[in-house]
């Protein structure tokens, strides 16, 4: 937060980040081609009143190139008299072992100097940011999809947010808000000295709005551990009175809930689409969802798990139609229940544009796209290629044991020295050596990764090598 009104939060009041990384995928021709695609380390932000109505790219969100996490945290990495802060975090910067309950993150500002310039940043980077120490983006946390919520406030909603966080008991890791600003404000003085509260009622809702002159409303849903709710449907379906669309990691027990008339739980199928790009929940931890119907759009700091009835929660909502139609457009007929339309993927070749994703056609059928290609002498025989093929789950093979989960083919020309190459791939029961091209149907739902390297033939025994120290398992020999 920023001191003088030029501030980039004073003057925009809000803003959403969405950080993933597009990492690399590879599918390769006949031949095949070493390809290997730089991740992007960007994001896409919407700003108010910096044309909010479309997702901005960020620059690269590892550096410290004034990019909108940077500035909303300007102020929290770098000491400034203007702005005395919390941060909480359930896995604090460089503080290892912490055991925690709660899974909040999130920083709370004020100017001491300012009764009413204050601003709440909401997000889910574990160990970020390092308070007063400069700004660095967690390396491992970049290749997942996270969320990151600023927003500019007055300094009287403080206590009002503090009086939520005290439902869900955040761990506080760094306080320097002076002593009098605490003691004036009853909530953030028992939030930071560790009272909890612990007795009923055991949740509770309050409502503030940013500081702009048409302000964003925006209403806090809490609840303690001790009232064993989970959090989805005994607390948000209930207070929204709506039907509403989840984005979050699931487990086993938890499914999608239609049972109630307009109070259904739907939940978003992975993969989703961001402004032109995909994130799926294998690499994505940010938790929200939205109302159906209405305009609410929420972050929650707990993923749709049983476990959450045992633990406490707490979730942001905002009313606004800008920002629930980006969300919305996110979701939109994306429940459990339906499937994707296309099955195609996405294909970096060597020497044929390598810079640029190139669509696939349908990966089910055996219409010369990359992967046949890259196979068709493993699923028709063919003289001038030999190759063992490695699968822990082979196909027509039921029931084998290993502890090997590698996938791969490695094929060479026996009539030739130098000419081979070597498939790496992630999908079980794939491919049917010498029997033709069957994709396997339960897998065309889900991401997976094809590589195809050219190698001399010289390399194939370090190659072996490296296998015999994994056990493979040689299921098909050609």
């Amino acid at each position: 937060m920023h001191a003088d009104k030029e501030c980039c939060i004073m003057r925009i009041g809000w803003i959403i980040v969405l950080c993933f990384s597009f990492p690399r995928y590879s599918v390769a021709t006949s031949k095949c081609y070493n390809l290997d695609a730089p991740a992007r380390n960007i994001g896409k932000a919407l700003i108010a009143g910096g044309n909010a109505n479309a997702w901005q790219n960020t620059p690269v969100l590892t550096q410290d190139n004034n990019h909108a996490v940077v500035k909303s945290l300007e102020h929290v990495i770098q000491a400034n008299p203007g702005n005395k802060f919390i941060a909480y975090n359930n896995i604090p910067p460089n503080i290892p072992k912490v055991k925690t309950k709660s899974n909040s993150k999130g920083v709370l500002m004020m100017n001491p100097n300012a009764a009413d310039d204050a601003s709440w940043i909401v997000h889910t980077v574990p160990g970020f940011p390092k308070a007063l120490r400069g700004y660095v983006f967690p390396p491992a946390e970049i290749q997942k999809g996270h969320l990151f919520i600023c927003f500019t406030i007055k300094g009287s909603e403080i206590d009002a947010i503090a009086m939520a966080l005290r439902f869900a008991t955040p761990l506080i890791y760094h306080n320097d808000i002076p002593d009098a600003q605490i003691n004036s404000r009853p909530n953030l003085k028992k939030l930071v000295n560790g009272e909890s509260r612990l007795t009923p009622p055991l949740t509770v809702t309050r409502q503030i709005t940013t500081a702009a002159a048409a302000g964003l409303k925006v209403t806090i849903y809490s609840k303690g551990e001790k009232s064993k709710y989970e959090i989805y449907r005994r607390v948000l379906v209930k207070k929204l009175k709506t039907s509403i669309k989840v984005w979050t990691t699931r487990d086993k027990i938890l499914k999608s809930d239609c049972r109630i008339l307009n109070r259904n739980i739907k939940l978003v199928t992975s993969p989703i689409t961001i402004g032109g790009h995909a994130s799926s929940l294998e690499s994505d931890v940010s938790q929200w969802l939205i109302s159906d119907p209405g305009n609410k759009f929420c972050i929650i700091d707990k993923p749709y798990h049983k476990s959450q009835t045992k633990e406490p929660a707490m979730a942001v909502c905002i009313d606004d139609a800008t920002i629930f139609g980006h969300f919305n457009l996110i979701g939109q007929n994306k429940h459990a229940s339906e499937p994707p339309a296309r099955n195609i993927g996405k294909a970096l070749i060597g020497g044929v544009n390598a810079n640029g994703w190139q669509n696939t056609q349908d990966l089910t059928g055996p219409n010369n796209h990359a992967v046949v290609k890259s196979l068709e002498h493993v699923i028709m025989a063919n003289a001038a290629n030999k190759f063992i093929a490695y699968n822990n789950i082979p196909p027509d093979v039921p029931k084998v044991k290993t502890k090997s989960n590698s996938k791969g083919v490695l094929m060479m020309n026996p009539g030739d020295l130098d000419e081979a190459s070597w498939i790496v791939h992630t999908i079980p029961g794939f491919p049917k050596a010498l029997t033709g091209y069957v994709f396997p149907p339960a897998e065309i739902q889900k991401g997976h990764l094809f590589i195809c390297l050219t190698i001399k033939e010289s390399e194939i025994d370090a190659i072996e090598h490296s296998q015999q120290q994994k056990k493979l398992l040689n299921d098909l020999i050609g």
